[in-house]
């Protein structure tokens, strides 16, 4: 960005130094060359008439002696006078006279008219031709063309020397440190030095950036504190919660105890009903379950991981799960059909999550339909040269809306709650598989289309431990 600017105030600084350069040297410079060479013969024109202003009295009196010594004495002087002619009013030739050298390719030829009312107001005029050689001339008018090339050259430069500095100083260095002190906003570092503000635009920037780096310092204290309340508030929630659970477990296991035993002393006893015992019992079955699963969730949410690595056999594991499931199943007059691969391997990972993601998966696709299919599939497959677990669950139940499926993993998300009314849960669960499948360098997706059913697959690495 900064060679940017600084590209940006060399490109039309260069043109315009380009331009006054041409207008110099194309338009300046021939009309001072035209000047001084104009210059140059006036003053010769001008020295011929002061010669003919002191030999105009010795012409007048015919004392050509001392006119012609006068003549020669001004060639003498002017060394670049390389011949002059004097003709009368009647054109007689009065002094011709020619220097020895040889005139210059480069000589000028001066043509003068002189005249003059002489003391006996008698008009005296006289005609001058003066062959001039301007090689001096021009050797001084290119001396001084060339000082005046390097003066215009030094000048620029000197120029830009000094624009650079500036631009450096003013421009360059505060907002190289704007940049700094806003990157050091992205790590919450609000004490990165600013340059000195000026009362020019860069400036009113530094001003305008020290407020608002003020009013960001105030407003992320102020979130950080409400963070902090929050964390603690959560914090205190989940312990409670935690604590309840383990509460509540208690009482659970005692009532499903006696429950249990009242189903195995009265199970001989034809007069007594036991539908009401085996309801106490599976009411008490679910609210341990979903006891269980607030207490995973609050482990969840401390960030506690017991994942147990070890090797165990996938078709066993599923088989486990078919068997508690299938009864459910057959509960709703629903369908279990499984596909699973030919040959059993090993699996290294954490059982009893896959088992609570499987599992749950499985509840899931029964709860909310009666007379329907559902349909495990299990396979091993290959994404970038890694092994993966691939455990479908397909069902053809009333499926999920798609405002729904963006919120499904939320914890205590549930889709329809009409549905959810007639149907126990309190959408923790899978919320718990995701979390679950996540702590497993897996992820679980979701296809669904209401009154068509859903689709929820899983994928895990076989071997957790490979990277």
């Amino acid at each position: 960005m900064l060679k940017s600017i600084r590209l940006k105030l060399a490109v039309p600084a260069m043109l315009l130094w380009l331009s006054l350069y041409a207008l110099f040297n194309f338009y300046w410079i021939p009309d001072f060359m035209q000047d001084q060479k104009q210059q140059f013969l006036n003053q010769q024109e001008t020295q011929v008439h002061l010669l003919l202003d002191n030999i105009n009295f010795s012409l007048e009196t015919g004392d050509l002696a001392n006119a012609y010594a006068s003549i020669e004495n001004a060639l003498a002087l002017n060394q670049s006078w390389l011949s002059l002619e004097i003709t009368g009013q009647h054109e007689q030739l009065i002094y011709p006279l020619e220097k020895i050298e040889t005139a210059s390719s480069k000589s000028i030829t001066i043509n003068h008219n002189y005249s003059d009312e002489t003391s006996n107001n008698h008009h005296q005029s006289y005609h001058t031709s003066l062959e001039t050689d301007p090689t001096q001339f021009l050797e001084r008018q290119e001396i001084l063309i060339n000082e005046l090339h390097l003066l215009f050259i030094v000048t620029f430069f000197l120029a830009v020397t000094t624009g650079l500095i500036l631009e450096e100083r003013i421009i360059r260095q505060p907002i190289k440190k704007l940049l700094d002190a806003t990157k050091s906003l992205k790590d919450q570092d609000f004490s990165a030095s600013l340059p000195q503000a000026s009362n020019d635009e860069i400036g009113i920037l530094i001003k305008e950036f020290s407020l608002m780096r003020e009013s960001i310092d105030t407003y992320h204290n102020e979130l950080m504190q409400a963070r902090d309340k929050a964390m603690e508030s959560t914090r205190i929630k989940t312990e409670f919660l935690s604590n309840m659970t383990h509460e509540l477990r208690t009482p659970l296991h005692g009532i499903m105890g006696f429950t249990q035993l009242m189903q195995t002393s009265l199970a001989n006893n034809e007069n007594i009903d036991l539908e009401d015992v085996n309801f106490i019992y599976e009411s008490s079955k679910d609210l341990l379950s979903l006891i269980e699963d607030v207490l995973i969730l609050s482990r969840i949410n401390h960030g506690i991981n017991e994942s147990q690595i070890m090797d165990f056999n996938c078709h066993e594991l599923i088989n486990s799960i078919i068997n508690q499931q299938q009864n459910i199943i057959f509960s709703n007059n629903n369908k279990l059909i499984t596909h699973l691969s030919e040959n059993e391997y090993i699996l290294r990972s954490n059982g009893e999550k896959l088992k609570k993601i499987v599992s749950e998966l499985l509840e899931n696709a029964n709860k909310f339909m009666t007379d329907g299919e559902i349909i495990l599939t299990e396979k091993l497959e290959f994404f970038d040269n890694k092994e993966f677990l691939t455990i479908s669950i397909a069902d053809n139940g009333p499926g999920i809306s798609s405002n729904d499926l963006k919120n499904i993993f939320e914890p205590f998300s549930q889709g329809d709650n009409s549905m959810t009314r007639q149907h126990n849960g309190a959408g923790i669960g899978l919320s718990i598989c995701q979390q679950y499948a996540e702590e497993l360098s897996g992820k679980i997706t979701v296809i669904s289309k209401p009154g068509i059913g859903s689709t929820f697959t899983l994928h895990i690495p076989r071997d957790i431990t490979v990277q």
